[in-house]
């Protein structure tokens, strides 16, 4: 697989390179490997690199090279990068406890998508999500592959507290919040499972390229 990609500059030292404008599985794998990549090879002046959905930014010292220069070493890296299939990493369950208390979001999402709340119920949990990304809080997982039927826009107004657990639905995507956090999702459950452990050697649960299936509790 190959692709095409657009560079930009980010202030003075990274390069933004945007590798599509949609949540797509085989872009997404494409941009990890290109992480891994940088990550081992380290051209000149690399010191960091980030990534996203469907982009990616490099971080850079201007003392040791240029934005002309890292942008080429990223698209020779680029042009070298080839997947021929999706391969994925750990599938993890996910216990989750969908109801009023823990859910305070049904009530709402139910109106909104006319649809009940236990429908909305069994049609996330029956649902099987890849981690596209890790960000926004340590250890935050934001999943792919939810069901167009239950997609829900962002709260106007977010919350100034959601529980460390919440399981919510923002757009095209779910998540859980793996610290107590202010936060716009709208909140349709809650795990007990614990995502974000600093002080272990992994402090992640979910890395990018896990599966998350789901078992109602």
């Amino acid at each position: 697989m190959k692709v095409t990609c657009e560079y930009s500059k980010m202030g003075s030292n990274h390069v933004f390179v945007r590798f599509s404008h949609v949540i797509n599985k085989e872009i997404n794998q494409f941009i990890r490997e290109v992480y891994k990549t940088l990550i081992i090879k380290q051209p000149k002046g690399f010191i960091e690199v980030y990534f996203a959905y469907s982009s990616l930014t490099v971080q850079f010292d201007l003392t040791k090279t240029s934005y002309k220069v890292m942008k080429k070493d990223i698209s020779q890296i680029i042009g070298d990068t080839t997947i021929s299939k999706i391969t994925y990493g750990n599938e993890i369950i996910i216990p989750i406890t969908y109801n009023k208390e823990t859910g305070p979001d049904l009530d709402y999402a139910s109106d909104y998508l006319n649809i009940s709340k236990d429908e909305i119920i069994n049609i996330h949990s029956s649902g099987q999500y890849m981690v596209y990304m890790i960000g926004f809080l340590p250890g935050f997982c934001y999943l792919g592959g939810l069901d167009s039927r239950i997609h829900l826009p962002r709260k106007k107004t977010p919350r100034v507290l959601i529980p460390k657990g919440s399981v919510g639905i923002a757009n095209s995507q779910t998540g859980i919040y793996p610290l107590d956090s202010p936060g716009g999702w709208q909140i349709i459950g809650k795990t007990n499972k614990k995502l974000y452990s600093p002080n272990d050697e992994q402090p992640f649960l979910l890395i990018p390229g896990d599966i998350v299936r789901i078992m109602k509790t």
